[in-house]
């Protein structure tokens, strides 16, 4: 069981479970006095057990996951499906175990398979069956969530919560000069955003002539402050399948140097306003 725990990333985890748990506390109260059946998904989800830093092996240090945080919410109301996937083979199973034993009666699947795969057979089963809302949790493992998993949720009832990993891997592929962005590094950055090179490589990077005693040359380097254009190119990005996109949480490491982003997509005015409050709350403690 050990060889699975995830490891705890910092603060900013914690930050990120308040933020979700707050908002789903205010979705499951909204829809309890609704027609609709409920799915929850998540994504990424882990060994259902968290290991803070620092905390050596007692039971009792250990954070539970926010898949078996909202297993084990009765009130105000019960998802009619929870969809909990992750790849990986130890976490998977010892999240099962978890699962079969503390929520014997819920309608829950653990699912060893890839999130992008997951997300098409959920928004498909949804359009088959126009009386299901979800609630998505996404927290991927750097950059693992496709754009072409993000597009097939348009026009349906999924509210998505995503954590972008602006810092920790999308400005990390950006090498200051475009010209030494290895290949395979642009086209990670052509699945996440699901724009071409030559549109990302216009958004990330300037050109600037500069005269030299042989004549002018054109020097290209990466844009101040990418971190931020990041983020805000994904929420462009996500505003072109849902309605309504959130205010961004950034997520810092204990150095101050912002790590993720954390957005709520959805195509409720109703939920853009409750997760901006939350947002906006947090932001305020500092």
């Amino acid at each position: 069981m050990q060889e699975a725990l995830n490891q705890f990333g910092g603060f900013w985890t914690q930050h990120k479970i308040e933020i979700f748990i707050k908002y789903l506390f205010a979705y499951l109260e909204i829809m309890k006095n609704q027609r609709f059946k409920l799915i929850y998904f998540d994504g990424f989800a882990g060994c259902g057990r968290i290991e803070p830093e620092n905390s050596g092996i007692e039971e009792n240090k250990f954070i539970e996951s926010v898949a078996l945080q909202v297993l084990g919410m009765e009130h105000p109301k019960l998802f009619d499906i929870y969809y909990v996937v992750d790849k990986h083979k130890k976490r998977s199973s010892a999240l099962n175990a978890l699962v079969k034993k503390k929520f014997p009666d819920l309608n829950a699947h653990v699912v060893r398979d890839d999130c992008n795969i997951r997300l098409i057979g959920m928004t498909d089963y949804m359009r088959q069956n126009d009386q299901y809302r979800a609630l998505a949790f996404i927290d991927p493992f750097g950059m693992n969530l496709k754009w072409s998993s993000i597009e097939i949720c348009r026009n349906l009832g999924i509210d998505m919560w995503i954590l972008i990993p602006t810092g920790v891997a999308v400005n990390r592929l950006l090498m200051r000069k475009q010209e030494r962005i290895p290949e395979s590094w642009l086209g990670k950055l052509e699945e996440f955003y699901g724009l071409p090179i030559v549109e990302l490589r216009s958004y990330f990077y300037r050109e600037e002539e500069r005269l030299t005693l042989f004549g002018s040359e054109t020097h290209v380097q990466k844009i101040e402050n990418a971190i931020h254009k990041a983020v805000e190119l994904y929420k462009q990005r996500l505003g072109t399948v849902w309605k309504y996109v959130s205010t961004p949480f950034p997520m810092k490491n204990s150095a101050g140097s912002t790590m993720y982003h954390f957005v709520i997509a959805t195509n409720y005015a109703s939920g853009f306003g409750i997760a901006n409050d939350i947002i906006g709350k947090k932001l305020s403690q500092g």
